[in-house]
């Protein structure tokens, strides 16, 4: 049996950056926690075998094993999650760093298709627009005049998180907004990204800047979460997020997460309305109570704006009832966070989630292009994140489907 001579000090990074323990990487290889133990210090060699299936279990290239010293990963976007929402040894950090590749992947791919087809539409009347010394109001009230976000009793649908989510993302990608939604990596649920790791990501583009908004939070930190991305669009900065939607002080080393907070709650919960609907004669517990479901937002994101914009004084009141929202959350969803819609299945469900998870725009002209003979069907598959090339096929007639419906 042949063996493979890799190289111990890379066996160890890999597993170390996995956060697996030697016996965890044993157990995923079903071999003895000794067989490791030797491997790293280089006492034995693995089989090829074991050599290939460590490589796939630690997501690294299976030439990286032979490799005379670990390599520097260079990140492929900026990263402006402060240092308590990042932990680089983790899984999950290796599957955000998959996902954020499949995103750029894909964004190279969609960029050469509408360079070729003379795409007419460009995002620079508002990518860049502003730079983070502008004043977070004039931000916000450019973003809301720009996707026609009127006044919360003028929305239809804006009385509760869930119907101001579906509001608010449908003007979003009516606005040459290319929105993702997902919290895997293509349709491997086994490799998903909390939102504890990081909730959303904006990249630039000349036709449609990308936001990536994780699936798994529920309705109310999704508007904020989108609204945090858009905000970083309209600055020209473009990276990973974990902004802090529950009134918490983000890390100060990322001077932008804060402008982008406060550009998101003035989007959301605009101070002169609230200064406005705010009953001095009540306390700001009620106040709270009332304007939340106003403004279709959590309690958080409207305490927060209480807080900043003066109108609660103290900051004692504030952290008391921030910190009581949470133990409101704690006791009735300790998670915090939601599943996306059933993705195992065919038929609507399936392809809505696909859609939901590429952005219709995106699939739309990926089975275009298959459909004229232009694109590989295996191309297509790892455009769209999906195994089956009958699955491309499954789309485009979901997709063909749904234009009769709307046509009828």
């Amino acid at each position: 049996m042949s063996v493979a001579y890799v190289t111990p000090e890379i066996l160890k990074w890999a597993r170390k950056r996995c956060g697996f323990s030697v016996e965890k990487i044993a157990e995923e290889l079903r071999v003895d926690v000794s067989n490791v133990r030797d491997w790293e210090n280089g006492t034995a060699l693995p089989t090829m075998n074991n050599a290939r299936k460590f490589a796939k279990k630690t997501y690294i290239p299976f030439g990286y094993l032979y490799l005379n010293k670990i390599p520097e990963l260079p990140p492929h976007v900026a990263d402006f999650r402060g240092g308590w929402a990042k932990n680089k040894d983790t899984l999950e950090e290796l599957h955000l760093n998959g996902l954020v590749k499949s995103f750029l992947y894909k964004k190279n791919w969609y960029e050469n298709y509408l360079g070729v087809i003379n795409f007419n539409v460009h995002s620079g009347e508002f990518q860049s627009k502003f730079t983070r010394n502008n004043n977070s109001k004039d931000i916000a009230r450019d973003i809301s005049t720009y996707l026609r976000l009127g006044v919360p009793q003028d929305e239809i649908g804006r009385s509760n998180p869930s119907h101001f989510w579906n509001m608010f993302k449908n003007k979003v990608i009516k606005s040459n907004i290319w929105l993702i939604q997902t919290s895997c990596v293509g349709s491997n649920a086994t490799r998903s990204i909390s939102p504890r790791t990081s909730k959303g990501l904006a990249l630039k583009s000349d036709y449609y800047p990308l936001i990536w908004v994780n699936s798994k939070l529920q309705d109310a930190p999704k508007i904020f979460t989108l609204a945090h991305e858009l905000a970083h669009i309209w600055v020209g900065s473009e990276g990973i997020s974990n902004h802090s939607d529950d009134g918490e002080h983000i890390d100060k080393e990322s001077e932008i997460e804060a402008l982008c907070d406060e550009v998101a709650s003035e989007i959301l919960v605009p101070e002169d309305s609230l200064q406005l609907k705010w009953t001095t004669s009540d306390s700001p517990e009620n106040n709270i109570e009332r304007l939340y479901e106003y403004y279709g937002v959590s309690r958080f994101v409207v305490a927060r704006k209480s807080f900043y914009s003066g109108i609660i004084k103290s900051e004692q009141e504030y952290r008391s009832l921030i910190d009581m929202y949470k133990s409101r959350i704690r006791a009735n969803s300790p998670d915090q966070f939601t599943e996306e819609s059933d993705q195992s299945g065919s038929g609507p469900n399936f392809y809505n989630v696909l859609i939901a998870r590429n952005g219709k725009h995106f699939v739309e002209s990926v089975i275009g292009e298959t459909e004229k003979n232009n694109l590989l069907l295996s191309e297509a598959c790892q455009l769209l994140g999906v195994n089956s090339p009958s699955t491309i096929k499954g789309v485009s007639d979901f997709l063909s489907g749904v234009k009769r419906n709307v046509s009828t």
